[in-house]
């Protein structure tokens, strides 16, 4: 049985309740998935101390214990692949009007400043499996699903990624990866609202089960939502 694990925020949520609830069994007996998640900032607890991710707090190390299903550490050298979700910020090329060496200067300050990085050096001083990364989910667009599609910017999506592994994540055996395909719309820099109707928080310790999000939140996704991601994923590590 192939092991992952995920590391992730608030957004992991999407993924946590798709595995628990929406994922089918023959899928399950494939892969055992260990989440590792934290609302907000929390991961930033996160430190390494030998070869496993522990928790310099008390409330991040009953939150990992709760999304882990009892795990208080982060022992990396027993899973096969990892994912680090929700850490970073999506990123657009535009080399219309910049040259080159601005713009891998632009993505190396994007990518490398953020806690996201940080954790996946961690990861890396540890062990030599694949890393994967997903930035958070692009948000909804509150002036609605449509508008006026244009090639040229619907590539600056997909053109940001390719350029981050390029010069930041394949040389260090990771890899960014795209946001699901039929999950957007409008040049690939939206969610499709249908995906954030019903999103709810990431179950933590000491925390309200399943607390709606606002109706007005516009950047966390709903089960569904994970149920694509996470079959789109397996796909990719040629788990059917």
């Amino acid at each position: 049985m192939m092991r992952l694990c995920i590391i992730g925020n608030s957004h992991t949520g999407a993924l946590k309740r798709a595995w628990d609830n929406l994922i089918e069994p023959s899928i399950k007996n494939k892969v055992e998935i260990s989440f590792f998640a934290s609302r907000g900032h929390g991961l930033k607890g996160l430190c390494l101390e030998g070869k496993s991710l522990v928790a310099n707090n008390e409330a991040l190390k009953k939150n990992l214990e709760f999304t882990s299903n009892g795990k208080h550490d982060i022992n990396l050298t027993r899973y096969d692949f990892f994912l680090i979700y929700g850490l970073f910020a999506p990123y657009y090329t535009n080399d219309k009007f910049y040259s080159s060496d601005v713009i891998e200067h632009s993505l190396r300050d994007h990518f490398c400043s953020a806690f996201g990085y940080t954790l996946m050096t961690m990861v890396r001083s540890a062990t030599d499996r694949k890393i994967f990364l997903d930035p958070r989910p692009l948000p909804v667009n509150p002036d609605g699903d449509e508008g006026n599609f244009s090639s040229i910017l619907s590539a600056h999506y997909s053109g940001g990624i390719k350029l981050a592994n390029e010069k930041i994540f394949l040389p260090l055996n990771s890899e960014l990866i795209h946001q699901p395909s039929q999950t957007l719309v409008g040049n690939n820099r939206h969610t499709h609202s249908k995906f954030s109707k019903g999103s709810k928080r990431l179950d933590e310790w000491n925390s309200e089960k399943s607390a709606p999000h606002p109706a007005e939140d516009l950047r966390h996704m709903n089960d569904q939502f994970g149920k694509i991601w996470l079959e789109s994923f397996f796909k990719r590590l040629n788990i059917k």
